[in-house]
């Protein structure tokens, strides 16, 4: 469910920015660099970007599901929880401006 609030929050952002329609894509890198936002975004931001994006692909994929689950703990799922909600306050800031 991060890869999906940071995936909404960027498309949010890119119709902010640039008052169109966002790229019918799920990358988040991509849509941080179309949006024009990646090369302000702290690279605590970018590091999550890095987690978020494989963890999003392996769980559309039965076989690598089980993998997948074998290497989320509590600990791990929530920081990357933590840092999503911090990627919120602060793109939300930026779209105050």
């Amino acid at each position: 469910m991060c890869h999906q609030v940071m995936e909404k929050l960027l498309k949010g952002y890119y119709w902010h920015i640039l008052k169109e329609e966002p790229p019918y894509i799920h990358n988040l890198l991509i849509l941080s660099k179309k949006c024009e936002i990646f090369d302000i975004m702290p690279d605590t931001y970018k590091n999550l970007i890095n987690t978020l994006s494989p963890l999003n692909i392996q769980t559309r994929y039965p076989g690598d599901k089980e993998r997948l689950l074998n290497t989320l703990n509590e600990k791990f799922c929530m920081e990357i929880y933590s840092q999503t909600e911090d990627f919120k306050i602060w793109i939300m800031q930026l779209l105050k401006k």
